[in-house]
């Protein structure tokens, strides 16, 4: 799984379908056009929250889905947001995905990245793959979980890798650093997720 960590800084792949709502920092693309959505603030009808579902299935045995979600971030959520703080966003949502996994951070100057990839044993005799990236730029911050389920074929790996490796921020002339090392970790030896944790002051 480590060898994953990095893939969302690799160059995006061609496709059908880009997922770059207005006002969003972040793109990516889609091989196919996925199910979208847009919910805005009726207080503030320019501060929308646009969402994108994609979903393949292969045979009886495999299929994926690959959420994307986009919304409007919080004040200085920039700088307010550790890595520690970005990681254990991200290890909260595993719970229930992932048995064991690892994760990797990047600062990137205008926007940060965590990037979370776990598995989990399935009945075809493999695993289950799960992962999860968040981003968070100065106006905008990009969810996004994706699963492979069943058995795994070159298609559907392929597939998979390739919408997690479009991920990029959208203003980005060039691509980001590699993820730092990843540590792998068991979801039983968390300790409180991150809405119960303090945001730590520590410079990523």
């Amino acid at each position: 799984m480590t060898m994953m960590l990095g893939l969302a800084t690799a160059p995006a792949i061609a496709a059908d379908f880009t997922f770059a709502p207005k006002g969003c920092e972040f793109a990516m693309t889609f091989p196919e056009q996925p199910t979208s959505a847009e919910r805005c603030d009726p207080a503030a009808p320019t501060q929308c929250t646009h969402s994108s579902v994609f979903v393949k299935v292969y045979g009886m045995d495999s299929s994926m889905r690959v959420t994307a979600t986009c919304s409007p971030a919080e004040d200085n959520m920039l700088q307010r947001y550790s890595g520690d703080v970005m990681r254990f966003t991200l290890e909260s949502m595993a719970k229930g995905n992932a048995k064991t996994y690892e994760t990797g951070f990047n600062d990137l100057g205008t926007a940060k990245q965590a990037i979370l990839l776990g598995s989990t044993p399935n009945d075809h005799d493999g695993e289950d793959v799960y992962m999860a990236q968040l981003w968070i730029g100065e106006k905008s911050v990009l969810t996004v979980e994706g699963v492979l389920t069943g058995v795994q074929t070159p298609d559907s790996d392929t597939t998979f890798t390739d919408i997690m490796k479009s991920i990029h921020a959208a203003t980005a002339k060039a691509p980001a650093e590699t993820a730092p090392e990843a540590e792998k970790t068991d979801e039983s030896d968390k300790g409180e997720p991150v809405e119960n944790k303090e945001e730590s002051s520590k410079d990523d």
